[in-house]
């Protein structure tokens, strides 16, 4: 950069002998006329100097000569040198072999790339803490009503040499599971290969499998405090594998495919068969042009379906729960077998007004369960509908809610009001109590219903509070007691940055 430094002095000094010459009482348009020879002369001699750059000041020293007195360059002529001297220093910062750096800070964290924009870093992070309440029907309440930090995550997200990226993400809230948690988990670890654009990009690493929407969107952005029924517990959530996802028709096909161990976050694979998921979703009118039709241009159409082969799954890892986190349901010991899942979903957004609905079918082939002789299947669905409606107006995406006007009350602003409910359930089929595959204790069925509201104070900070009334088909064993249903005050305040 020393040689770009030094003609740089050089053109600025001469430029700024022009520019005074239109406005200095003494020094005339000779005096400048003859400064703009002189670096004419040494434009020409100087090799480190591109022939652009040579071009914009040999012809702005052409304009001053022409005319009898030095006057002030106009609008046009700045706006050109400045693109050209912009282009020179690109040319020799990347004969340097690199570029300046810019940082910048905005909704998505704190970044740092550089001028060329072939390396990129971006922290970011999460805060997800709050309270929530429990009644059940019984004189033992199971778990007490507690505060707590669902989540606290960072993450670092980057681009090497423009084509390689790669996310790192730990949550040092540890990971829930009912009453049980343990200590902070790597959440993401991949990296990806880019070279041939949006039709095809490779991921290695641990990510979601491809599989129910509500899944694999970000709690970020789930409008409920906690996911519903079908997506906590028959959806797949982080596997180690790989995976190529891609675009076509601007956006409006979508697909991913991948290979994963099937054993869950932060472990090897148990046995030689991987698991396979798959997902496609279409926006049909995503790019309309009709105004008729704008009204869908937030429709979404989703399927998916995985499928692995089992080896000893303990009874631990198969309990399912309620969104409070009580456990309603455990089957035995699995070993062998396949499982296979398979999922639709749809959302649509238009104005205020959003809609999500998902089904979900989950089935355990052929296993040896627990103590039984002989070999059995076990089939499971599931479902929600939820529809939100943004009371103060607002666009509502699949993104980022942007209120109007950030919560300040001393300025008359009160952030995004959301109203939002959602009822689903999931349902085993057969009486698996009864022949042995399920834990004694539990039920086949459970339904629920939520109620509530958002307040977002900004596009990065949200309360959310919802009512949670889930009911059992059977009543479930809660400690030493028994409920036929569950009641939860679930309040959660979510901050991104």
């Amino acid at each position: 950069m020393g040689v770009a430094k030094r003609n740089l002095g050089l053109i600025l000094a001469v430029l700024g002998i022009v520019c005074l010459g239109a406005t200095h009482p003494v020094l005339g348009g000779d005096e400048v006329k003859q400064a703009g020879r002189e670096l004419a002369e040494a434009l020409d001699s100087d090799p480190n100097i591109s022939p652009a750059v040579k071009a914009a000041l040999k012809r702005y020293i052409t304009a001053v000569d022409q005319t009898p007195r030095a006057v002030q360059p106009t609008e046009d002529m700045k706006l050109q040198f400045a693109g050209r001297l912009d282009a020179w220093f690109n040319e020799k910062e990347q004969e340097a072999g690199g570029g300046n750096v810019i940082a910048r800070y905005n909704e998505d964290g704190f970044g740092l790339r550089t001028t060329d924009e072939q390396f990129s870093l971006n922290l970011s992070g999460r805060v997800h803490t709050g309270y929530q309440a429990l009644n059940h029907d019984s004189d033992d309440e199971g778990r007490s009503d507690t505060f707590w930090v669902r989540s606290a995550r960072l993450a670092a997200t980057g681009i090497i040499q423009e084509f390689v990226g790669f996310k790192i993400e730990g949550d040092f809230a540890g990971h829930v599971d009912g009453q049980r948690a343990t200590s902070t988990v790597l959440q993401d670890g991949w990296v990806e290969l880019r070279h041939l654009g949006k039709p095809a990009t490779l991921r290695v690493g641990q990510f979601k499998e491809p599989f129910g929407w509500e899944q694999l969107r970000s709690a970020n952005r789930n409008e409920f405090a906690e996911r519903s029924l079908v997506s906590y517990n028959l959806t797949p959530g982080r596997d180690v594998g790989a995976m190529v996802y891609g675009s076509f028709c601007d956006d409006s096909i979508n697909y991913a495919l991948g290979m994963f161990n099937g054993t869950g976050k932060n472990q090897t694979d148990n046995n030689s068969d991987s698991d396979v998921a798959g997902r496609v979703w279409f926006r049909p009118f995503v790019n309309c042009v009709e105004e008729c039709f704008a009204c869908f241009e937030g429709l979404q159409i989703g399927l998916n379906a995985t499928h692995g082969r089992q080896k000893l799954r303990n009874s631990s890892d198969m309990a399912f729960r309620t969104a409070a986190g009580t456990e309603f349901l455990r089957l035995e010991n699995i070993n062998g077998g396949s499982h296979v899942r398979y999922g639709a979903d749809v959302q649509w957004y238009c104005g205020p007004f959003g809609f999500m609905a998902e089904w979900i079918k989950s089935e355990y082939k052929d296993m040896r369960i627990g103590n039984l002789d002989n070999e059995r299947s076990i089939t499971v669905n599931g479902h929600y509908v939820a529809a939100t409606y943004l009371l103060t107006g607002e666009e509502k995406t699949e993104g980022r809610v942007r209120p109007e006007h950030n919560f300040d009350p001393a300025n008359s602003g009160w952030g995004a009001w959301e109203a939002v409910a959602r009822y689903g359930g999931m349902e085993f089929q057969g009486d698996i109590l009864r022949t042995g595959e399920a834990v004694s204790g539990g039920t086949e069925e459970a339904n629920a219903i939520t109620l509530g509201f958002n307040l977002y104070f900004n596009p990065m900070t949200v309360l959310r509070v919802n009512y949670v009334n889930t009911q059992f088909d059977k009543a479930i064993q809660i400690q030493t007691g028994e409920a036929t249903q569950e009641q939860a005050v679930i309040g959660r305040l979510n901050v991104e940055f």
